[in-house]
């Protein structure tokens, strides 16, 4: 049998790593193209001239020829002004590639609240995508991915995000919970797969399950309201998990011994203002969870 051995890395910032200039992202992208995990597809075009002011970073087209992928970094923060320019690149594309399914994706270190907002209020207009640059460092070794945030309700329907047909139990719990709490079920499956591709939502008539290579394992499940969710971290009651706990104030519910749980209620708008603190505490009970070989593990 194999033994793993369980390597910690701590959450960092871009800042610490001096040659991850936008041109060194760029270049890793560029060889690794799936870390946007867009399915396959091969680079068209780079620092491409799309108007007498304005450089797409990077173009790609998939396999089969239907889509194309407007992609702009930002090594920093990337607010609503990088956002609208990305949404014209994408109008501008579109122009010059009749026929072909335009997605406008963003990559940087954070989000501006504003830059959530008007993602979200062109979600049903444009294809777009929010992919997070997560760093991560132990002593001298870093090691980093593209986390997808947001993903506009176009970009999903022309290329979900999981391989997995939708079943009926997802579509009547779903039909029961504001568009804005869907949203926010779409965020968080993308964060499980940041972790590990095989970890998906499982929908149950009572609740939401999680699933690894299709067994349940629901070290978090979820208990979806009309304008919330109902969490449940399973892990051991920490310090450090308290103080992940701490911004959510009243809204962190209570801690279950019976079933060692941490009981939060989750906002979609906890996904801009806590959103780290959601990723972390998915990665505490993932850990604790002895049946998965996660990402966070290697």
């Amino acid at each position: 049998m194999t033994k793993h051995e369980f390597i910690s890395f701590a959450r960092t910032n871009i800042a610490e790593l001096p040659s991850a200039t936008e041109r060194w992202l760029s270049d890793r992208i560029t060889q690794s193209p799936e870390l946007l995990e867009l399915g396959r597809c091969t680079l068209v075009s780079r620092e491409f001239p799309i108007s007498p002011d304005g450089r797409v970073d990077l173009i790609f087209d998939s396999e089969d020829g239907r889509c194309r992928y407007i992609v702009e970094i930002q090594r920093g923060t990337f607010d609503d002004d990088h956002l609208v320019r990305l949404v014209d690149y994408a109008a501008l594309s579109a122009e010059q590639a009749p026929g072909m399914v335009i997605h406008a994706v963003a990559i940087a270190e954070d989000f501006t609240p504003r830059a959530h907002r008007v993602a979200f209020a062109l979600r049903d207009s444009v294809n777009i995508a929010l992919h997070r640059i997560m760093v991560y460092r132990r002593s001298d070794v870093f090691t980093w991915f593209c986390c997808p945030v947001f993903r506009s309700e176009l970009f999903r329907r022309v290329r979900p995000l999981n391989g997995y047909p939708a079943v009926p139990d997802k579509d009547k719990m779903r039909s029961r919970c504001a568009p804005s709490v869907c949203d926010m079920l779409e965020w968080y499956e993308s964060q499980l797969l940041a972790i590990d591709p095989d970890l998906i939502l499982n929908y149950t008539q009572a609740y939401i399950g999680i699933s690894y290579r299709g067994s349940p394992v629901n070290f978090v499940t979820i208990r979806p309201r009309y304008e919330c969710c109902i969490f449940e971290f399973r892990t051991v009651d920490t310090e450090q998990a308290r103080t992940l706990l701490h911004d959510f104030e009243q809204n962190f519910l209570d801690y279950d011994t019976r079933t060692s749980r941490f009981r939060v209620r989750v906002f979609p708008e906890d996904v801009v203002t806590r959103g780290n603190q959601i990723e972390a505490l998915t990665a505490l009970a993932c850990l604790d969870c002895p049946n998965i070989e996660s990402k966070i593990s290697e």
